[in-house]
């Protein structure tokens, strides 16, 4: 905090963009970046206008993400009463102050971790990885309420990006293969059922090479804490991609075997 209070200090006391850059250099704009990337909050404002809100809010932002099985939430609330006893005038809806609330969602036992959801931006890993410098643990990304699995891992078949989970491809990804095996092959493909054994089992071949490259790599190469730790981010990030693309090829020949 103290480097974003420093450079806006240093903003109203400069006279020209170079004595800007004497005071505020590469470094600490890139602390101040990962500070308001990592430790701030999105939240809707009070009075239902405007845009999302980003908020940095000592002591919240030690909660963590528990996505999924998240125990508790968060908005922006009126931290007046009034209008639980009377009816409030549109000028006192105007001056009351928003206040940062964390409620309870569900009965949390002593001694257990108060945990929220960070939202969208913590889903899939990859975005979580970017957002926060994490990758998030498979419980937080299943919803099992819902039936919902939100981990995805990314692939490249053809110079195209495609995002697949472990039970779920796209759509297109379907689509272009059959196509190919169309053009290519010459193999005639079914119109109501695109998603033939061969072309199942052309998707699986690729999904296992790649995950085939996401394989760890040597640990024992000499690296500071701070490398040290974006190895071992990296290395938990390329595990869990691995998993979901082996169980979608896995997943993949056994629906090809089904149908042969």
């Amino acid at each position: 905090v103290n480097v974003i209070l420093d450079g806006n200090k240093a903003l109203q006391e400069s006279k020209s963009d170079e004595d800007i850059e004497n005071a505020i250099g590469e470094s600490e704009v890139q602390q101040a970046l990962d500070l308001v990337q990592t430790r701030s909050c999105r939240v809707k404002r009070h009075d239902g206008f405007g845009p999302t809100l980003r908020l940095i809010a000592p002591i919240f932002d030690f909660i963590n993400h528990g996505g999924s099985i998240a125990n508790s939430s968060f908005k922006l609330e009126d931290d007046s009463l009034d209008n639980m006893y009377v009816i409030s005038s549109e000028e006192s809806e105007l001056n009351k102050k928003p206040a940062l609330v964390v409620r309870a969602t569900k009965a949390i036992e002593a001694d257990n971790e108060v945990l929220i959801n960070y939202g969208d931006s913590a889903k899939p890993e990859w975005k979580c990885l970017s957002s926060y410098g994490f990758v998030p643990s498979s419980p937080c990304l299943v919803d099992e309420d819902h039936d919902e699995d939100f981990s995805s891992a990314e692939f490249y078949m053809n110079g195209k990006r495609y995002e697949i989970n472990s039970s779920i491809i796209p759509t297109d990804l379907v689509l272009d293969v059959a196509d190919f095996f169309r053009a290519e092959e010459g193999v005639e493909v079914d119109e109501d059922n695109p998603l033939s054994p061969a072309v199942a089992k052309h998707i699986a071949a690729r999904v296992s090479d790649v995950a085939c490259q996401l394989i760890d790599q040597d640990t024992n190469v000499g690296r500071s804490p701070a490398e040290q730790q974006a190895f071992e981010n990296a290395s938990i990030f390329r595990r869990s991609q691995h998993e979901i693309l082996v169980a979608c090829a896995a997943g993949l020949r056994e629906y090809a075997a089904r149908l042969s």
